[in-house]
């Protein structure tokens, strides 16, 4: 699977109103940026829905960043059709149907966040 980066810098893709987001006093604030950063620099469309930072590719959502008090996630909204060779998705609760999160607590790996995106933009399309 290939993704290529669209021409977009990052200044022109981010969002406004999830700029506002980022400068509130939120838990795991390193982490979130970070998360922020790679996911603009993947050429993903930023917007804020369900008043949470929320990234699309070709006008689909594919996934928002999410802050609790102990931790940040991803939520995948498709992530019930994502494989998990990793191990790292989480079903947010006992009836959730569709989304999946992976959480941070300690740190991010850029390389798992990269291929489970990757592999939400395919089962998006």
């Amino acid at each position: 699977m290939h993704f290529h980066r669209t021409s977009k810098t990052m200044e022109n893709i981010q969002n406004k109103d999830a700029a506002l987001y980022f400068e509130k006093n939120i838990s795991c604030l390193e982490e979130t940026l970070r998360l922020r950063k790679l996911l603009l620099d993947m050429g993903l469309t930023e917007t804020i829905k369900w008043g949470k930072p929320t990234y699309m590719h070709h006008g689909k959502n594919v996934v928002v960043i999410q802050n609790f008090k102990k931790y940040c996630a991803l939520l995948f909204l498709n992530g019930n059709l994502l494989d998990d060779p990793a191990g790292v998705l989480v079903k947010t609760g006992p009836k959730t149907v569709k989304g999946r999160q992976i959480r941070f607590d300690s740190g991010i790996d850029d390389e798992i966040v990269r291929n489970y995106v990757l592999s939400a933009i395919e089962a998006s399309r």
